[in-house]
């Protein structure tokens, strides 16, 4: 039957390829096409992966959102599960603080934080963003060391 394919093959006949010259500056080095442009592209920022989690800047103090606070006697690893679930869940720059380091919190618990702020008002939009987005009882919440 003509529809029916046979076996795989080469080509019977070879592309044609042409080869072009560059201008050259006097000494002969090629200069490129015209407009070629010489700076390098622009970087690109990539979002950070569903559950990856950040890290509170060592020396920045700011507002947050707090999404939950567990007992340090539960251990870090339920802490980190619970950002990573934020983290999935959409919410922005998701990490774990340890409340001792931070003269601003209680001692003695894992903050479950989104978003580092420089101010309130960002912190309590992005405080209601989480509500929208199923974290009802996150609060906002100003971090200094």
């Amino acid at each position: 039957m003509a529809t029916e394919g046979g076996p795989p093959h080469a080509p019977t006949t070879t592309p044609a390829t042409a080869t072009v010259a560059l201008p050259t500056v006097p000494g002969g080095t090629p200069t490129g096409p015209p407009n070629t442009p010489t700076a390098p592209p622009p970087a690109t920022t990539t979002a950070p992966r569903p559950g990856a989690l950040t890290a509170w800047p060592a020396a920045q103090s700011g507002y947050t959102v707090v999404v939950e606070s567990l007992p340090t006697s539960g251990g870090r690893s339920l802490a980190v599960e619970r950002a990573r679930s934020a983290s999935r869940a959409g919410l922005p720059q998701v990490g774990v603080l340890d409340s001792g380091r931070y003269s601003s919190l209680h001692p003695g618990y894992y903050v479950v934080f989104s978003g580092i702020y420089s101010s309130r008002a960002e912190a309590e939009r992005a405080r209601a963003a989480a509500g929208a987005k199923g974290f009802g009882a996150a609060y906002t919440r100003q971090i200094t060391r």
